[in-house]
């Protein structure tokens, strides 16, 4: 009885502790486009979550949007390729404009601007994180970087020297005691943890290599009998930075058991292994040190580790103690996995000229060859006239997809109709641009995947149909399937 009213209770707990938060946007350059709210999953892999989406609107060129948030958060707010940043806390109402500089470079990717905010209390998290992040950029600008700046417009480092490094640590020690002062009446426990760490990363500025007596000292200062900050950005910064290269800084009389751990693949083991850190008795840490050193022991030379660190991530997404060291487990296993062959294909939801929703699982039982472009790319148009070629010679083994990302839906329909000869099947992608292109790690036009017939990839990136500098096209592959699909019906 007694267990079953505390259960009750920290579900109700739960239930209140969620409240609805609001961003309302003006955006005059985007009427009638698609504004997205995302907030940041985790800050090893800054994967997003999309909490909610809406439609600038033509009257007053302003989008509402509301989402249930549990704890402060990073946000962003995404419309066509172009986002900003911003912090959003539980049950506030954010009024934002979002206006990018009307003559700023655009990359084919990504664009970042900044938000600017209306009605911002002082109180607001924002506000106090902007002045603050002001502060630190003045200090910083003053007693780290010279006064003069270079001919390539870039600041440099002018801690050249063992007097120079003495006087800005010495200024440092000033600062920290200006806003030990400064903050010493603050509650904000995320903003505490926020100056904190961006403290932590000022300490460690000329320290990207520790030596056993500044690790000791950083790591009692900074993160000893401290939990996880999982949603504090600064936070995860300074963990990751002081426990980056893991494995290649271990003493040689323990690297031997790590390496048996990790050869059998076995997550257990290596936690058995790692039993002698006494920097990792808080298992929080400890589980996650293992995530984030197999994540990025797997894309370093210095390891030869093979798919071990893949399995043991994979692992950890079931067994680890923590929900959250869970979920970065599986960030990073997805990030490592995307795009390799024999792996799934990244999963989009795709809507044809027809307007019928469509994913991969629809060509199941066919390879698929897929190409991204937009309607401005000249060479996309050139090798779609060979690609037409192609899919007249490959019919029955492989289905052609052409992905538009061009963020003009009349500039796609004008297209469709100025080649009616383009008869394979094509998509358009606006609204949710940035994240298709994002999974499959897009940054050039055009770009070409092969994914076989059960959704697997075979060519991330794929060859393309022009010949490459040896003289090769994604033809050869061509021929490979039809044989093989021969070879099958025999």
């Amino acid at each position: 009885m007694t267990r079953n009213f505390l259960t009750l209770l920290f579900f109700l707990f739960s239930i209140c502790s969620i409240g609805q938060t609001s961003i309302v946007g003006f955006a005059p350059e985007f009427i009638g486009k698609e504004a997205n709210v995302y907030i940041i999953e985790d800050y090893i892999t800054y994967k997003r979550k999309k909490v909610g989406n809406a439609i600038v609107e033509a009257k007053d060129s302003s989008f509402h949007i509301s989402f249930d948030l549990k704890e402060i958060n990073k946000a962003v707010v995404e419309i066509e390729n172009i986002i900003g940043y911003l912090y959003v806390d539980v049950d506030k109402k954010y009024e934002v404009i979002f206006q990018p500089k009307s003559k700023e470079a655009k990359r084919l990717t990504e664009n970042e601007i900044v938000l600017s905010f209306l009605n911002l209390s002082e109180s607001d998290i924002n506000y106090k994180i902007l002045a603050f992040d002001m502060w630190v950029d003045d200090f910083l600008f003053k007693h780290y970087y010279k006064s003069n700046i270079n001919t390539n417009n870039v600041k440099s480092d002018s801690l050249k020297d063992k007097s120079s490094k003495s006087a800005f640590y010495a200024e440092l020690d000033t600062f920290k005691m200006y806003v030990d002062e400064y903050y010493k009446n603050e509650s904000d426990v995320f903003f505490l943890n926020y100056i904190k760490f961006s403290v932590a990363q000022l300490d460690n500025i000329h320290h990207s290599k520790m030596s056993n007596n500044e690790g000791i000292k950083r790591f009692e200062t900074y993160l000893k009998d401290v939990p996880v900050y999982y949603n504090n950005e600064k936070y995860m910064n300074y963990f990751k930075f002081f426990f980056s290269k893991y494995f290649s800084t271990l003493p040689s009389m323990y690297q031997a058991q790590i390496d048996t751990a990790i050869a059998h693949a076995s997550p257990r083991e290596l936690w058995k292994a790692l039993s002698f850190d006494y920097r990792l008795r808080n298992p929080q840490h400890k589980e996650l040190l293992m995530i984030l050193a197999l994540g990025e022991s797997h894309f370093s030379l210095a390891y030869d580790y093979g798919d071990a660190a893949i399995i043991m991530l994979d692992s950890l997404t079931e067994i680890a103690r923590v929900p959250e060291n869970k979920i970065i487990a599986q960030n990073i296993l997805n990030e490592i996995t995307s795009l390799l062959p024999g792996y799934p294909a990244p999963v989009i939801a795709l809507k044809g000229d027809d307007g019928k929703p469509k994913t991969w699982y629809n060509y199941e039982g066919i390879h698929i060859y897929v190409s991204f472009f937009e309607t401005w790319c000249t060479e996309c148009v050139k090798e779609m006239r060979i690609i037409k070629a192609m899919n007249e010679r490959y019919e029955g083994a492989v289905k052609f997809v052409s992905i538009c990302t061009d963020s003009d839906p009349e500039k796609y329909a004008k297209f469709r109709k100025d080649h009616p000869d383009f008869n394979w099947d094509f998509y358009h992608v606006a609204g949710n641009k940035n994240e298709v292109m994002n999974k499959f790690k897009v940054k050039d036009l055009p770009a070409y995947f092969l994914i076989d017939q059960d959704g697997f990839i075979v060519q991330a990136p794929a060859q393309s149909p022009i010949p490459d500098g040896e003289g090769e096209t994604v033809e050869e592959t061509f021929e490979e399937i039809v044989k093989a699909l021969r070879y099958r019906n025999e």
